[in-house]
């Protein structure tokens, strides 16, 4: 009995936590929290970085793109800025007083424009809203809402205007450059001997902390097209070149005894003729004719998206303008050029569900495809076409698809009817010059064996003229 009431009077445990326990609770919550705390506002900080730097690259593209448009107006890219800078500030033409650190980058010559317009470098001045540490500013006439020129003709009504904000103010070292260098801080060019074409070199500052390094850097391949000027009212003279001519069914537009191989081509693509039909039935089925740029160095086609343009049947010609692979091919990655490929494309006509022939997509590309493959040909002035052979076929040999209701001509007679094989010939005529190649396609099938193999299922007709 005494031992039951012991233990009745026994002193119980308390049910709460003591002070230690608390200190200790606590400091793992502070620590929790602090940890969370600390990676919500990393996080943050790294959106809020990611996103500058999205729009400083979106900026600095932006900048460049303008000036790139405005070098395409120019007739000349001036090899030596510096002397055109101080010989207008010598003639009073300036408006302003250039910084004493002002480095000369760009001078155009734009036809109808009064003068050079000038792109230069320099430091921000202390009394404006300007980050720096360096500004890329404009000289030239100013432009309205729709992009025109005003006051071109009185450049005393042009003014300094700061163009690109926060660029690096460490030099650009152009050592690949051959050519005309102009190397200044945050800004720089290689502009081509012949005046006509620039490598532009941007880089822009993430973050105006002088101990920031971090830059970013875009760089473009730029031509003085001197044809589209917004503000000139006569186009001007564009240099006498021989124009592109075709060797061996491919574009030759080097010239080894010229210091500017390659440079600026304009193509004109007419497609002479269209006819394709599915099985002995005659349905005649459309075909387009596809013109993809690429643009490529020495190592290959650039990331970049290549370009497509269609030509359906019955549009006019399509001409556009490309830069020519360089003979011989330069070292420098810099130097870039397009590649243009050429592709027939069948197109299933309404209500047919098949067809027995393969109605292939075919490709052929200008300047590196051979004369001859399984399924085109190039022809060029002088080209007999009892003598050049598609699979060891003469393709004077090959006689015209004949389906029931619409047989087709052979491809001699079907070019015979526009001008292009001499008359009772096989022989391309004298309306076919030496800058002009015409393109045959076999879309269907691909032995010549088969009756329906005739090469003119499209015709194409490439003239070239370099700018």
């Amino acid at each position: 009995m005494k031992n039951l009431l012991k233990l009745f009077k026994k002193p119980q445990s308390s049910a709460g936590y003591t002070l230690v326990e608390l200190l200790i609770a606590a400091s793992a919550t502070l620590v929790v929290i602090g940890a969370a705390g600390f990676g919500l506002v990393s996080t943050m900080q790294a959106i809020i970085t990611g996103k500058t730097q999205v729009e400083r690259r979106n900026e600095v593209n932006r900048g460049l793109d303008f000036i790139s448009d405005e070098v395409r107006l120019a007739k000349e890219i001036n090899t030596d800025p510096s002397t055109a800078f101080n010989e207008a500030k010598a003639d009073g033409k300036l408006t302003f007083n250039p910084p004493l650190d002002a480095e000369p980058v760009l001078a155009l010559n734009i036809p109808g424009v009064g003068d050079e317009v000038l792109y230069y470098v320099s430091s921000p001045a202390t009394s404006n809203r300007w980050i720096g540490p360096k500004v890329i500013y404009r000289f030239g006439p100013p432009l309205d809402s729709n992009g025109q020129y005003t006051n071109k003709d009185n450049p005393s009504a042009w003014r300094a205007e700061p163009l690109i904000d926060r660029v690096d103010d460490n030099s650009i070292s152009l050592l690949s450059c051959t050519d005309g260098k102009i190397e200044a801080k945050g800004f720089a060019a290689c502009v081509n001997i012949n005046e006509k074409m620039a490598q532009l070199y941007m880089n822009g500052k993430f973050n105006p902390d002088p101990d920031d390094i971090e830059v970013y850097k875009a760089t473009t391949n730029v031509f003085a097209r001197a044809g589209s000027n917004p503000g000139s009212e006569t186009p001007p003279s564009l240099p006498s070149k021989p124009p592109c001519s075709v060797v061996e069914g491919k574009l030759d537009c080097g010239d080894d005894s010229d210091d500017d191989p390659g440079g600026d081509t304009k193509l004109t693509v007419q497609v002479l003729k269209s006819d394709y039909s599915c099985n002995l039935s005659g349905l005649k089925w459309a075909v387009k004719t596809e013109i993809e740029i690429t643009k490529v160095n020495k190592d290959g086609p650039l990331p970049d998206k290549p370009n497509v343009i269609t030509i359906e049947s019955g549009d006019d010609p399509k001409e556009i303008t490309i830069s020519a692979k360089p003979d011989p091919v330069p070292t420098d990655p810099n130097v870039i050029w397009d590649e243009v490929k050429l592709r027939s494309v069948p197109e299933l006509p309404g209500g047919v569900t098949s067809c027995d022939n393969e109605a292939n997509i075919i490709e052929h590309a200008l300047d590196s495809s051979p004369k001859t493959t399984n399924q085109t040909a190039a022809l060029e002035a002088g080209d007999d076409l009892g003598k050049v052979s598609i699979q060891g076929v003469p393709i004077a040999d090959l006689t015209g698809f004949e389906p029931q209701d619409n047989p087709q001509k052979s491809v001699v007679d079907s070019l015979q009817d526009q001008g292009y094989i001499e008359n009772k010939t096989t022989k391309l005529s004298d309306k076919l010059s030496d800058n002009q190649q015409i393109i045959l396609f076999e879309i269907g099938k691909k032995e010549t064996s088969y009756s329906g193999f005739d090469a003119q299922d499209n015709i194409v007709l490439v003239t070239t003229e370099s700018l």
